[in-house]
């Protein structure tokens, strides 16, 4: 939040909120923060790509609710404010997503709707939006007042609706705060999404190796036909990282052996960080930025989900497969990794990796 000013914006009240955080900090300096607030359930960001599912929207959740909000009313089913008056400074979601629930479709039983009625869907979308930003607000209210602090720094997925980013300014004009929100090129994940999709979709869950994709592999390959690999994107990071391309028993043997040690010190989120920032995108092109910038001429935080699917349709072989020039093929695998973002969830399934620790 603090990017482009001359001076410190500590200390201030930091809340990051997305689909993996819902945390509220003491932030006191760049090096200083202290956890105050947090979600006991689910994060702000998730209850948004599941609300979209219960209203059949597509991913991501945030902004289809957003969209079909502009024509909703949001008094016309009365939707919870979870701890909005508890005193505390954490945040409860699962509740809001069940009452969105049942009024879309009923309770649970022999009666309850498959699909959401076509009606109803604007003025839920409106409604919950209308109970999450308010939520969201007073929460951040209360965290500067208990802190004493006239600044509040805002960043994460969520921070990317308008609804929230109107209300928190509105409430920093009452309180005569300064409030920081993240631009919203810097709100977005489809990168790393894009990634997972199309190279390791069980990466928040293995330990470094996909045992049933080695087994598949090594039962199509002594078929002999077109060598098929079953590399991680941790395996993919190793060898990015420590060893050269090629396949012999000495090299796979390191990489086995790097990939057990990265799994061993770096969390899930940290081993992503590095492959994107690692892998070949093209002839002497290397990390995501540098072939957002090469072939896009923006940055990499700012690629849409078809450019990130479409990067990421070519890291099989980047040599043979041009993101500037993109064959049929290349355009067809971008078109299935982009399916699979949004089956996947993207912000819902990145959360797994926060929760996923060394092993």
């Amino acid at each position: 939040c603090g990017m482009g000013r001359s001076e410190s914006i500590y200390p201030c009240a930091g809340f990051v909120v997305s689909g993996g955080h819902t945390n509220l900090y003491d932030c006191r300096s760049a090096m200083e923060s202290r956890l105050i607030g947090s979600t006991i359930d689910d994060a702000a960001g998730e209850a948004f790509d599941k609300v979209a599912r219960i209203l059949d929207l597509p991913y991501p959740g945030g902004p289809s609710i957003q969209k079909a909000a502009l024509t909703g009313k949001p008094r016309r089913y009365k939707m919870p404010r979870p701890m909005l008056h508890s005193g505390k400074l954490d945040f409860s979601f699962s509740g809001l997503k069940t009452a969105v629930l049942y009024a879309a479709r009923g309770v649970p039983g022999p009666d309850q709707l498959q699909e959401t009625p076509a009606d109803r869907v604007a003025d839920l979308a409106a409604g919950f939006q209308e109970a999450a930003v308010e939520v969201l607000v007073e929460k951040c209210r209360m965290a500067v007042r208990q802190l004493g602090y006239r600044r509040l720094c805002v960043g994460g997925g969520v921070a990317a609706n308008q609804m929230f980013r109107d209300e928190l300014h509105r409430m920093a004009k009452r309180e005569r705060i300064e409030v920081l929100i993240a631009p919203m090129e810097l709100c977005t994940d489809n990168a790393a999404m894009a990634a997972i999709a199309a190279e390791d979709q069980l990466f928040p869950f293995h330990t470094g190796f996909d045992f049933e994709s080695i087994r598949k592999a090594v039962k199509h390959n002594a078929k002999g036909r077109r060598v098929r690999g079953a590399s991680t994107i941790t395996q993919q990071t190793a060898k990015n990282l420590f060893l050269w391309s090629g396949r012999s028993w000495l090299r796979k043997g390191l990489e086995v052996y790097f990939t057990v040690l990265i799994e061993v010190l770096w969390p899930k989120d940290r081993i992503l960080e590095v492959y994107l920032n690692v892998a070949q995108f093209g002839r002497g092109v290397y990390g995501v930025q540098a072939a957002s910038r090469e072939f896009f001429d923006k940055d990499a935080a700012k690629l849409t989900r078809r450019q990130s699917a479409l990067l990421a349709a070519v890291l099989p072989n980047p040599i043979k497969l041009r993101a500037a020039a993109p064959s049929p093929y290349v355009l067809r695998r971008t078109e299935r990794i982009m399916g699979q973002m949004r089956a996947l969830g993207g912000s819902t399934y990145l959360r797994q990796l926060d929760d996923a620790e060394p092993r």
